[in-house]
């Protein structure tokens, strides 16, 4: 059992970050809460949908370093590639996981709220990605958006949904003891 734990683990930081290093590293922490997660709450398909969630930013920057290196944005302009390249991926990553725990959604509300924090952010970073700079009036806006989008957010996101898990899982502990 203690060897299952140690090979996990080392899993969990070779993923986690390779997952960083294709990000700039700016996705690790989302990486690494996601993936423990996944192998620290197993058994409870709400805790694993929020860390497919969770995991699915750091994938799609993946996907958009690999679209990069294969030279797709000299086909477009700057702004389609960046929309398309962002947009594309998370809705398919997203109806893909929504699919495969469907049967969530109509006992589970945190499912719903997750579900709309997630589209949210890709919906956001792909609309500003579309329009490069959507609040012309104010310099700093299109500065500071996708700085909170990339950075911030996916890695609140995951906290948020490590601490909705472990309540989650008390919760059921305490319900369970009485």
């Amino acid at each position: 059992m203690k060897t299952r734990a140690i090979f996990i683990a080392i899993c969990i930081i070779i993923i986690s970050a390779t997952l960083g290093f294709f990000s700039g590293w700016i996705l690790l922490l989302p990486s690494l809460i996601g993936f423990s997660i996944l192998t620290r709450f197993e058994r409870d398909d709400v805790a694993k949908y929020i860390a497919f969630l969770s995991l699915k930013p750091a994938s799609s920057i993946f996907v958009f370093f690999l679209a990069d290196k294969l030279n797709i944005s000299s086909y477009y302009s700057l702004e389609i590639f960046l929309a398309v390249s962002w947009f594309v991926p998370e809705l398919i990553m997203t109806l893909f996981i929504v699919y495969s725990f469907r049967y969530l959604f109509s006992s589970e509300k945190i499912v719903w709220l997750f579900l709309i924090g997630d589209i949210i952010r890709w919906l956001s970073l792909s609309i500003e990605g579309l329009l490069h700079h959507p609040f012309p009036e104010y310099p700093a806006v299109p500065n500071d958006i996708p700085l909170f989008l990339i950075v911030l957010y996916p890695s609140l996101y995951a906290i948020g949904g490590l601490i909705a898990v472990i309540l989650r899982i008390n919760r059921q502990k305490t319900g369970s003891q009485k």
